[in-house]
């Protein structure tokens, strides 16, 4: 995984959107291959966020205290409600208003929303090596919010985190 934190962003474009592409091209009537490739999707993407996020609060300054602990709770949550959400996919025309139906999208919004700004707030804090406010990593959340876009931005600078102290230790 690490490898994916010093990747060029073409790369990890690829990895990360490689079973959504799959899936688009695949029938979706194949129900179980196409279910199978967006929880593929999911683990990736989630999976690189728990990741970016372990090693980042690693190279935060021992002065910065900022916890992952409602982050990792607020992120297997969304995995699961996420993989809920591709089982109820289905769900009959009458019950489209239920509340049933729609208040696990609603919750797993929050959480991404969560996510996001808690990994802008990361991010940040480690670029800048001190205690940041919440308009200083508005910006970041954001890129991360639209993720498929946002890497462009992002990796570059992951990566150099990533690849100083590299540098620096040879």
């Amino acid at each position: 995984m690490k490898q994916l934190l010093q990747a060029k962003t073409l790369n990890l474009f690829i990895t990360l959107y490689c079973p959504k592409i799959l899936s688009l091209i695949i029938d979706p009537k194949i129900f179980a291959i196409a279910l199978t490739l967006n929880v593929l999707q999911y683990l990736t993407v989630l999976g690189y966020f728990y990741f970016l996020a372990i090693e980042l609060k690693n190279k935060l300054n021992p002065e910065i205290s900022i916890s992952n602990r409602l982050f990792n709770i607020c992120l297997l949550i969304a995995f699961a409600l996420l993989c809920l959400r591709n089982f109820i996919s289905d769900v009959p025309d009458k019950f489209q208003n239920d509340p049933v139906v729609w208040m696990p999208l609603l919750i797993t919004v929050i959480f991404l929303l969560y996510i996001y700004a808690h990994l802008g707030q990361l991010l940040t804090s480690v670029e800048r090596d001190e205690k940041i406010r919440f308009g200083d990593h508005l910006w970041e959340s954001l890129l991360f919010l639209i993720f498929g876009l946002g890497i462009w931005a992002l990796q570059p600078r992951i990566r150099n985190i990533f690849t100083e102290t590299k540098e620096i230790q040879s």
